[in-house]
């Protein structure tokens, strides 16, 4: 089979990560003003919880299936085993979800109606099968499966959510295009591995799949759980609803910055450590901390200083507490990518899984307790303090842990360079928000002025990453 190309790789993720949420985030400006925020607070509350379903339903497949499709990708027999064997615990482990979703259903009140349809979510977890095509690097397979069924959800989001208790009808597209969009992941799947031909033991992928399961538990505690805990402690859809609307343009930048290469890269390293060329690993663990500085620290600065502009024009003025919430959330994009690229680069493939669930659920401590402390003073301002403080925590163990392969010598060197361009530009950016233009003329201006005095910038000093995609761009 074809070596993967890693940088195609990133661009084709790049796509597709921005497929996956170009539903929401292309809606949102429609979506913010007709649903206002008690409509988007509920979604986002209802959302939250049904998300803890969804954790369960999974029981770590994504990472676990990716894993061993990676490194028994060179033998067709044993790929096919594995992938009938975690697809069949996959359903097993949805299907008792489903089950005790159904109570929740009936126990609750006045939500019982949404979360009837976010049950055809919590369905799609037996379909999804990214994980196989993630294992071969094979994500253009997933891009032509999913793009128009997301575009087609954009359209019907326009089409049919008219009014402010149009809640049902979002959620009930949002579910279907998810449901839709990984069973059609199952065409042409013969290309890749066979019918099973003899008695499956799915059962004996379980302890393999709680290893990367109770990493996940921590990890939703501290990026959905506080907003089951906004709703819970404050009894306000509209806090959710500011959060919410933050976090969409949040999401998008951190697909860019942090997602898309530490999805694209881990299979590649579980593949050279099982090879043993720890030379090459390392080489390309450092590649994935430049990228990260390099897209981060720009959308960091860019996004905290048009705030101010973008999200009364976006969303609404009656979102106007979203800016600060969005500013604040900009460092984190600094922060989850560090911890990111140590944990899918190196604990991830190197098989640390208990030093990882350690770290995590220290930091989800941390968050869970700062959360108890602070939504019901600072609401879901606190809510944002809180996980800023456990992603730092988790940051700085994740580079004491990652040291032999990540020096913090080599890191700063990577991003200094960076973070100075960043904040140049982000001065020029907040500059030119405060020309009396047109909204869109401004935000305009804005992202030409930054993209540029970056990019300059980094000439100027000739940043080895730009320098190195220069170089790649001329070999082409």
């Amino acid at each position: 089979m074809e070596k993967p190309s890693i940088i195609k790789n990133f661009i084709l993720n790049n796509i597709y990560q921005i497929v996956s949420i170009l539903s929401p985030v292309v809606t949102a400006p429609y979506i913010s003003r007709v649903l206002a925020t008690e409509g988007v607070g509920i979604y986002s509350y209802t959302y939250s919880v049904q998300m803890l379903a969804v954790m369960l339903a999974a029981l770590g497949t994504s990472s676990y299936g990716a894993r061993e499709m990676s490194v028994a990708r060179d033998d067709r027999e044993k790929r096919s085993r594995l992938f009938w064997e975690i697809e069949l615990l996959s359903v097993l482990t949805t299907a008792l979800c489903l089950a005790v979703w159904v109570a929740v259903i009936f126990l609750s009140r006045s939500n019982r109606i949404y979360y009837a349809v976010w049950g055809l979510n919590i369905l799609a977890v037996a379909f999804d099968i990214t994980w196989l095509y993630s294992g071969f690097e094979n994500f253009s397979k997933i891009i032509r499966k999913n793009t128009a069924v997301k575009l087609m959800g954009i359209v019907l989001v326009f089409a049919l959510v008219r009014e402010k208790n149009g809640v049902l009808i979002y959620i009930l597209i949002l579910s279907l295009s998810a449901l839709i969009g990984n069973i059609s992941l199952w065409m042409g799947l013969g290309e890749y591995v066979d019918r099973p031909k003899c008695e499956l033991k799915p059962l004996r992928h379980l302890k393999g799949t709680l290893v990367y399961f109770l990493p996940t538990v921590a990890v939703t505690i501290y990026t959905v759980f506080d907003k089951t805990l906004l709703g819970i402690l404050t009894h306000d859809n509209r806090e959710n609803g500011y959060y919410e609307m933050a976090s969409k343009v949040f999401n998008v930048a951190k697909v860019l910055a942090i997602v898309t290469p530490g999805t694209v890269m881990s299979p590649r390293l579980s593949y050279l450590f099982s090879k043993g060329e720890k030379k090459e690993a390392e080489d390309k663990i450092l590649l994935t901390a430049g990228y990260i500085f390099a897209v981060g620290f720009i959308l960091a600065a860019g996004i905290a200083a048009a705030a101010p502009r973008f999200v009364p024009w976006a969303f609404g003025a009656s979102y106007s507490k979203s800016i600060m919430l969005l500013q604040l959330m900009c460092p984190l994009l600094i922060i989850i990518g560090i911890s990111n690229c140590i944990e899918t680069q190196i604990f991830l493939p190197l098989g640390y899984r208990k030093k990882t669930t350690c770290i995590l659920f220290l930091g989800a401590g941390v968050n869970l307790i700062l959360n108890l402390v602070l939504i019901p003073q600072y609401k879901s301002v606190g809510a944002l303090i809180s996980t800023l403080i456990a992603e730092s925590v988790i940051t700085v163990l994740y580079l004491i842990g990652g040291r032999e392969y990540l020096s913090r010598r080599r890191l700063i060197e990577t991003g200094w360079k960076k973070a100075a361009g960043a904040a140049i530009a982000g001065g020029a950016v907040y500059a030119v928000g405060s020309a009396q233009l047109g909204n869109l003329i401004t935000f305009a201006l804005q992202v030409v002025a930054g993209c540029f005095i970056y990019v300059a910038v980094l000439v100027i000093l000739r940043d080895d990453t730009l320098m190195r995609a220069v170089l790649y761009l001329r070999r082409r």
